[in-house]
């Protein structure tokens, strides 16, 4: 125990440790989730299921680096950027446009 910590009142020694313990129990989902947000929007309708699982399987998958690669690399594609500002997204430049509303038509291509 570190001087530090060892001067501490036992509840606070006790918050410590459970923040600790919170911390590390969370550190490769939220990576993951930081990873992920860069290059998505509405992560959560990816994920599916019922609810949020700190424990899922999703969180130990090895893509989640190459998605922040993927993000570095769309993001230096002129091309792209072209595109995007030519369908109304500035790319944070001038004000933001919505896209008009589409409505799903499941007998569609």
């Amino acid at each position: 125990l570190s001087p530090l910590l060892a001067a501490l009142a036992p509840e606070k020694l006790l918050a410590v440790e459970l923040v600790k313990g919170l911390y590390f129990a969370w550190r490769e989902p939220m990576d993951a989730m930081a990873k992920a947000g860069r290059a998505f929007e509405g992560l959560e309708a990816l994920l599916g299921g019922s609810g949020f699982e700190l424990q899922g399987n999703i969180w130990r998958r090895q893509g989640w680096g190459q998605l922040d690669e993927l993000r570095r690399k769309l993001e230096d594609l002129k091309e792209l950027r072209d595109l995007v500002r030519s369908l109304g997204r500035g790319g944070g430049w001038g004000p933001l446009r919505r896209a008009p509303v589409q409505l799903l038509d499941m007998n569609g291509r």
